[in-house]
C-alpha cells in the first residue's frame, strides 16, 4: 500500500491597487435613429474631452458597444368588465446606449480631476470607479508559489514524525477565492454628482487575494 501525505493550506496577502478602471454609460432618448447617433459623437466628444482637461489622454478612452432601439409606450384601454388590457403601442422615440471604459495608472493621482471633469458631461452620462490589480494573474502565481511551499514544510515535518521523507508530489491542486469579484476588482465607488465642481477623495483599500492548494506527496520509508 502506498504511503502518501496530503496537505491542504491557504494564502491570503494584501496588493496595493495599482489600475483605475473607469466605467461610463450613455443613455438617452431623441425621436430619430439619426438624432440619436449625432447625440451620441456629441457626448462621445465631450467625454474625450473632460479627459483631455483631466490630463488624461482621449486614446485611452474605448467604446465597446452602441445601440438603438425604439421606445413604444403601452396604451390601455378598459373592457365591458373594467379589466385594462392593452389595446395598442405607441412610438415614442428611440434609446441609444452605449458603454465606455478607460484605465489609468493609480499613481496617476487622477482620479478626483476625472471625475470632476466627466460630472460636467450632463446626466445622460453616468460613470464608476472601480480600483483593482493592472495584472492580477502575477498576484495569484505569487501566492500559489508560497501556498504550495508553505504545503512542502507542512508535510515534510508530518513526514519526519511518522519515520519517513517527503518525496515526489503525486498530484496537486489549487484555486483562488474569486467568489466575490470585487475583492479581486476592488472596491466599487459611485457617488451623486456635484453641482460644485468638487470630488469625492479616494482612498482605494488594498485587494485582498487568497489562494488554497491541495497536494499530495509520496512518503519514502
Amino acid at each position: 500500500m502506498d504511503r502518501i501525505v496530503s496537505v491542504g493550506s491557504t494564502v491570503t496577502k494584501s496588493f496595493e491597487a495599482d489600475e483605475l478602471s473607469i466605467g461610463i454609460a450613455i443613455d438617452g432618448r431623441r425621436n430619430t435613429r439619426n438624432e440619436c447617433t449625432s447625440s451620441y459623437n456629441a457626448l462621445l466628444g465631450q467625454i474625450r474631452a473632460a479627459f483631455i482637461s483631466a490630463g488624461v489622454s482621449p486614446e485611452l478612452v474605448r467604446n465597446s458597444n452602441f445601440s438603438v432601439h425604439p421606445h413604444f409606450e403601452s396604451l390601455y384601454e378598459k373592457d365591458e368588465d373594467g379589466t385594462y388590457y392593452k389595446a395598442s403601442q405607441r412610438l415614442e422615440g428611440y434609446d441609444f446606449n452605449a458603454d465606455i471604459d478607460a484605465k489609468i495608472e493609480v499613481a496617476s493621482q487622477l482620479a478626483s480631476p476625472i471625475w470632476v471633469a466627466l460630472s460636467s458631461c450632463g446626466k445622460e452620462v453616468s460613470f464608476c470607479f472601480t480600483y483593482g490589480l493592472a495584472n492580477p494573474d502575477e498576484a495569484k502565481r505569487q501566492l500559489l508559489v508560497e501556498a504550495i511551499e508553505l504545503s512542502r514544510e507542512e508535510a515534510s515535518i508530518l513526514a519526519k514524525a511518522s519515520g519517513a521523507t517527503l518525496g515526489s508530489v503525486i498530484s496537486i491542486s489549487h484555486n483562488y477565492d474569486d467568489e466575490f469579484p470585487g475583492r479581486m476588482l476592488g472596491g466599487f465607488a459611485e457617488a451623486p454628482r456635484s453641482t460644485q465642481g468638487d470630488a469625492p477623495r479616494f482612498v482605494p483599500e488594498p485587494i485582498e487575494v487568497e489562494c488554497e492548494v491541495n497536494v499530495q506527496w509520496e512518503l519514502v520509508i
